[in-house]
This record gives structure tokens, C-alpha cells and sequence, in this order.
């Protein structure tokens, strides 16, 4: 059953002050990733493990760490890569998010782990299993410490969404040299315009319909140490295997 939205949140939503910003934070936001994102020099590490799914048109999952949210839209805001569904948090700040996801031409399916998130995932499970029915790729967006960390701690959501959809999981993590670095939760990193950026992906990581409980920690344990490891690279710490 859903958890009715309260009464605070309602009000909120109906405010003229957040009108006025669900108009023009998802503008700024859009316009701002092409300036400082599109400027920049970008440098990539294990792309292959990305481009062999996409180009052959599979639906794949693309999983990151939550500090490089920002960059998520945008490098795959082209509709080359099919149907690019993320999920969303219900609150309002939310809205935002949504909004500025539509402008990439990207889906957003709302929910997270603190409320509702049980609902968002199986409706992004949902959406992801839409692409079983249609010629053109259904990929699904997830960061995996999120929303409130631990922060580079793999949750089971991932996991279990790989499974019940049958697509490969491909991690990916990237660093920017000149960055900001937020002091938040997950330490969110922004480039300066004009920056190098550099991005790593990792091997694919397929999850079958029958594995048991004790695989499914290996797995995940395995994706979060792959995770790691694109960090280690896009800072210079480790090369790619």
C-alpha cells in the first residue's frame, strides 16, 4: 500500500517559490552540464566493456557511486543508448531531478530506500523488463551507495534488479582534475569547465535468475571491489587490467 504524501509536502509542492524553482533548476542544471562537462578534455579507461553491450543494442545497467551523480545525465544523454531509466527520490527536490533527467531524454522511476524505494525499484524493475518487448534498449541508471550512503558501500538493490531483469551490471567511476569536492555524505565531485576527465569502466557482471543468497554477497562484494578499483584508475592509482 503507498504511504500517502503529507500534508508539508503537499503545500510545498503547490508554493510559488518551488514552482519557480522546478522551472529553472532543471534549465540551469541541463545548460550548466554542457558548459562544464562538455568543455572539458575526457580521457577513457576499459570503454570496450560498455561499448560491446550497447552498440549491439543490450540492455545493460550502468552502476556508479553516488559522489559522480552529476556526470551521470550527461554522458549518457545520447539517444543512441536506448531508454535510460535512473530512480528518482519522491520529495520534492525530487521533481528536480526528474525534470532535468526528461531534458536528457532520460526516465526517471521515483522512490528511494528511506520511502518508498521497495516501490521505485520494482517499478524500475518493471521498466527494465519493458525493453524484453521492444528493438530498442532499455538501460537502467543506479548509483549504488545511495541515497545516504554508506558512501562506496554496494547495497543488494543492484543486485536483486540485475537478477529479476536478467541484464548485466557494468560499474563505472570517473574523477576530474581541476574538481570540487562537497562536503556532503558522499562527497560530490563537480569540474571545473575545462578540465580533464577521466573515466573508467569495469567488466560486466551478469546475476542468474537461481543464485543463492550467499553468491548474491559475492557478487555484490565483487561489483563494489570493481567499483573501487575505476576510482583507483580515474585518480592514478591503479591502471586497468
Amino acid at each position: 500500500m503507498d504511504i500517502p504524501e503529507k500534508e508539508s509536502t503537499l503545500k510545498k509542492r503547490r508554493s510559488l517559490s518551488f514552482r519557480i524553482a522546478k522551472w529553472w533548476i532543471p534549465k540551469f542544471f541541463y545548460y550548466t552540464s554542457f558548459f562544464i562537462f562538455g568543455t572539458a578534455r575526457k580521457k577513457y579507461h576499459g570503454k570496450e566493456n560498455f561499448d560491446q553491450l550497447v552498440d549491439n543494442s543490450q540492455s545493460i545497467i550502468v552502476a556508479c557511486f553516488h559522489q559522480g551523480i552529476l556526470f551521470l545525465p550527461y554522458l549518457l544523454r545520447h539517444d543512441r543508448y536506448g531508454k535510460r531509466i535512473a530512480m528518482v527520490s519522491t520529495s520534492p527536490e525530487g521533481d528536480y531531478i526528474a525534470d532535468a533527467m526528461a531534458m536528457f531524454g532520460q526516465s526517471a522511476a521515483r522512490g528511494s530506500s528511506t520511502r518508498g524505494g521497495k516501490k521505485a525499484l520494482q517499478v524500475m524493475k518493471d521498466m527494465l523488463n519493458e525493453g524484453h518487448n521492444h528493438e530498442k534498449a532499455h538501460h537502467g541508471l543506479i548509483t549504488v551507495d545511495g541515497p545516504r550512503g554508506p558512501a562506496h558501500k554496494v547495497k543488494m538493490g543492484v543486485i536483486k534488479l540485475a537478477q529479476d531483469t536478467g541484464l548485466p551490471i557494468v560499474p563505472f567511476n570517473w574523477s576530474a582534475k581541476p574538481q570540487i569536492t562537497f562536503g556532503n555524505w558522499d562527497q560530490t565531485i563537480l569540474p571545473f569547465p575545462f578540465s580533464k576527465i577521466s573515466v573508467a569502466y569495469g567488466k560486466a557482471i551478469k546475476v542468474e535468475k537461481d543464485t543463492s543468497d550467499e553468491k548474491m554477497e559475492e557478487i555484490r562484494l565483487e561489483l563494489e571491489k570493481q567499483l573501487k578499483n575505476c576510482l583507483d584508475i580515474v585518480k592514478g592509482n591503479s591502471t586497468i587490467n
